[in-house]
């Protein structure tokens, strides 16, 4: 409950509304100076109830269309927690995320053009146009703005950068000057910061800024280390950085499918300590690009945590949900693909979502069988025993490789006995304990190429007195 009694405004602590996307109720109230009543501790919505976000969040876009400045594709957001008061929304195309020169856009809705978005959809498919500001092509339209309805400022709008997928790697930025600030001499670690040449460089055909490390300032070598958005510039290097053998630190222009052809700027050191040097590239960029290859960290890109629990109780019969965890960095995810396979991942059969089909769009991260299936690849001889996901990568304009894909084994659910029908190619135990009477180390089995093992729900280790189990004691699940 609320005392009200007579206070009088105070003008050193009434807030700034240019500032209410961050702001909580409480923080948007002018606060009272009281006589009568002693100043007590004001306790925000956002300690009682939790943060409250006041704008549009989470915004992406992926476009579709592979030629130069012409977007299509989907865009898709989170919306305030509160959209009562929200009529609809309205998604733009502009020169930043403050929607300068901006251009509205238009969804496809169905063969319905639209231009206003209804509350509770949250996303739209933008029709194929020309990537343009109200000034052409300079500057270019490098950000997504989607703006709920009726608006008074800025401070409840969510934007994105934009991507314009030329389908080839991305030009490179040309740098008026690119530094480096170490910490601590003696070691890896500090602020990268860089600034263009040219204030109207297009930065929609780039994705991000790539830091890599390198061999030499060419880049032979190169492995990425950071990506950084194109609006930022500047990148802290963590204290304690291993460097390895490389001996300079470079950045490119990155786009997700792949670096430009040489490096915008670098820092090299001497073999023999950190003293750097730095170069600005400013050559003339060409419009034949070759790709650079981005060596990836299995821990950015790894698909992992995949579960499947069949509720289907036939044999050979599978339904259910698949669930996984997406990769660090999903930035170059264009979407998901989920298949039964067989021992070596191969003769994939892929799965449909209801909703979906076969490509699970990115953020999803479950696909649904809703309706019985059946257990098998697309060969006859292979029995599906695995689920893998794999994301289809625009780096690498296909899936990615199965070392980096999601696997869990298949438990098909059935009254199945196993009976004597499993086989194994090998089974080996060394003994490591040096003691009679006591054993101590690893037993391993390899697995037979074409053996059904999705009846299999675990393996027991037993210790018995002879290879028919007499008197067996259970070691292990």
């Amino acid at each position: 409950s609320f005392h009200r009694s007579p206070c009088l405004p105070s003008a050193s602590h009434t807030p700034s509304l240019a500032t209410a996307g961050k702001a909580t109720m409480v923080e948007a109230m002018a606060v009272r100076r009281c006589a009568a009543l002693p100043l007590l501790p004001l306790l925000s919505w956002s300690s009682l109830l939790g943060q409250v976000r006041a704008r549009v969040w989470n915004v992406s876009f992926s476009d579709s269309h592979s030629s130069a400045y012409r977007i299509a594709g989907t865009v898709s957001w989170n919306p305030p927690d509160r959209t009562d008061g929200i009529t609809h929304y309205e998604v733009w195309q502009a020169a930043d995320g403050e929607n300068l020169y901006g251009t509205q856009l238009w969804d496809f809705n169905g063969g319905n053009p639209r231009m206003s978005i209804p509350v509770g959809t949250n996303q739209m498919s933008v029709m194929e146009c020309w990537r343009v500001t109200t000034q052409g092509t300079v500057p270019a339209a490098d950000s997504i703005v989607v703006i709920p309805m009726p608006t008074e400022n800025s401070s409840t709008w969510g934007a994105t950068h934009l991507w314009d997928d030329a389908n080839g790697p991305p030009p490179r930025p040309e740098l008026s000057n690119f530094t480096f600030s170490q910490r601590d001499p003696g070691h890896l670690g500090g602020l990268l910061t860089w600034a263009l040449a040219d204030a109207d460089f297009d930065a929609g055909f780039l994705s991000h800024y790539a830091v890599y490390f390198a061999s030499d300032a060419n880049g032979a070598d190169g492995v990425l280390h950071a990506l950084v958005l194109p609006e930022e510039s500047s990148y802290e290097v963590p204290d304690g950085t291993e460097i390895g053998g490389f001996k300079c630190i470079l950045l490119y222009g990155y786009s997700h499918r792949g670096a430009a052809n040489s490096p915008s700027g670098s820092f090299c050191f001497e073999a023999t300590g950190y003293d750097f040097s730095t170069t600005t590239r400013t050559s003339t960029i060409t419009t034949t690009f070759s790709t650079t290859t981005a060596t990836w960290d299995p821990a950015l890109v790894s698909i992992t945590n995949v579960e499947f629990n069949d509720t289907n109780s036939a044999a050979w019969a599978l339904e259910g949900t698949i669930s996984w965890t997406p990769p660090a960095y999903t930035g170059n995810v264009l979407h998901y693909v989920v298949a039964l396979a067989d021992e070596d991942g191969a003769n994939a059969a892929e799965l449909w979502d209801a909703t979906w089909g076969p490509k699970v769009p990115v953020g999803t991260n479950v696909l649904a069988i809703s309706k019985r299936i059946w257990r098998k690849t697309t060969d006859p001889s292979s029995p599906a025993n695995f689920i893998t996901v794999r994301a289809y990568r625009s780096d690498l304009a296909g899936l990615q490789p199965l070392q980096e894909a999601g696997v869990v084994a298949i438990y098909d659910r059935s009254t199945t006995v196993l009976g004597s029908s499993v086989a194994l190619d090998a089974v080996s135990f060394q003994d490591e304990d040096a003691a009679e009477g006591s054993v101590r180390g690893t037993v391993a089995w390899s697995r037979a190429a074409k053996q059904d093992y999705g009846f299999v729900s675990h393996w027991d280790v037993y210790l018995a007195e002879d290879w028919q189990g007499t008197n067996q004691l259970l070691v292990g699940t």
